[in-house]
């Protein structure tokens, strides 16, 4: 995870969230990827560019680059304000919401791509992930695109995402604190408990997902065309 782009009130009173590595472990891997390439070692520079993709890639789920989507940074600070009185209750209802909507996200989107792909069926979301007409409306890669291009998109996104998940899934999955989704998740069915949804419901997060996969492969992409250019390599 990597929060840059937070309210500046936010990181003075919470500074350590600025902790985060994703920016040095794309250097690390992108360089390493460049070096193997320009001396004659494809494999590893394929190797250390997944490896630097798996970062930039986490970057567009604004889960992973907003630190409360959906929440003010005054909420935040009231929030963290009472903790630290004794009255944690709030803050721990905030993290498991947290939790389950970034959870019911991700088993969502997994569930349809490998039911798509069990059935030889091809969903919004694969042709959106292939899908090349945004690669080159983006900047080309530098040392910074994984902060400015990729978690500023993700983090602009996060409060609309949020509004689409908790209209459109089952409330106890993302708007119950009383229901932990992590511990529950190997027994839910996404797609069973969302079969009976209203079908624009459904469209809607299913047109959010998929922009999430178009971002998803737009930005690895224009990552790897970054590689193999400051490389040279073909």
């Amino acid at each position: 995870m990597g929060f840059y782009h937070e309210a500046k009130v936010v990181y003075l009173a919470a500074p350590f969230i600025k902790r985060t590595f994703p920016l040095l472990r794309v250097h690390q891997f992108t360089s390493l990827a460049t070096l193997a390439f320009k001396t004659g070692h494809p494999y590893w520079g394929w190797r250390f560019t997944g490896l630097a993709l798996h970062y930039v890639q986490d970057l567009t789920q604004p889960y992973h680059s907003t630190l409360s989507p959906g929440d003010s940074s005054a909420k935040l600070i009231g929030i963290n304000l009472l903790a630290i009185a004794g009255m944690p209750k709030m803050k721990d209802n905030m993290i498991v919401l947290l939790s389950n909507r970034h959870l019911a996200l991700e088993k969502y989107q997994n569930q349809v791509i490998f039911n798509a792909a069990r059935t030889r069926q091809e969903t919004a979301m694969d042709k959106q992930l292939r899908a090349m007409d945004k690669d080159a409306s983006y900047p080309a890669w530098t040392e910074h695109y994984s902060r400015d291009v990729v978690s500023r998109q993700s983090n602009d996104y996060a409060g609309k995402l949020t509004d689409i998940l908790v209209g459109s899934m089952p409330p106890s999955y993302v708007s119950d604190p009383g229901f932990d989704f992590g511990v529950k998740e190997a027994e839910i069915d996404l797609l069973a408990s969302m079969s009976s949804l209203e079908p624009k419901k459904r469209a809607q997060l299913d047109g959010a997902v998929a922009e999430l996969l178009n971002n998803f492969g737009a930005h690895s992409r224009n990552v790897v065309r970054g590689v193999l250019k400051a490389s040279g390599a073909p």
